[in-house]
């Protein structure tokens, strides 16, 4: 029973920890004379870091809805990146960087909610 409880979370702070991996290369780049919005940054990480605690948070009720959920997060998201674009024009000069940080931050979440999947279909099965 633990099992089934303490799973969706650990999923969770491994986000946090590939996310701090992700700041550790921002810091470099930085370091570099790369001029990246630590601003920016954070606000991907917290666009995803909501999603998939809403996500996981979700799943511990109702099971059924983890890919519903993520498709509609997924599409609120690729909605604020465009407006993101749009508004700030320090994306437009590092657009290749900030676009690695989201699909980094996406390929993350995404890992995390199929791990979390298989953990549903784990707990279906019947004995």
């Amino acid at each position: 029973m633990k099992y089934k409880i303490l799973s969706p979370w650990l999923l969770l702070v491994l986000f946090l920890i590939f996310s701090v991996l992700a700041f550790g290369v921002h810091f470099v780049l930085e370091t570099r004379g790369v001029g990246v919005s630590y601003r920016l940054h954070f606000l991907f990480f917290f666009l995803h870091f909501i999603s998939l605690s809403s996500i996981i948070g979700i799943s511990c009720f109702k099971q059924d809805l983890i890919a519903s959920i993520y498709l509609s997060f997924l599409l609120v998201k690729m909605g604020a990146v465009v407006f993101l674009v749009y508004h700030f024009p320090v994306i437009k000069q590092h657009l290749v960087l900030y676009f690695g940080f989201y699909w980094y931050y996406l390929l993350l979440e995404t890992a995390m909610v199929v791990a979390l999947i298989k953990i549903q279909d784990k707990s279906h099965v019947k004995k």
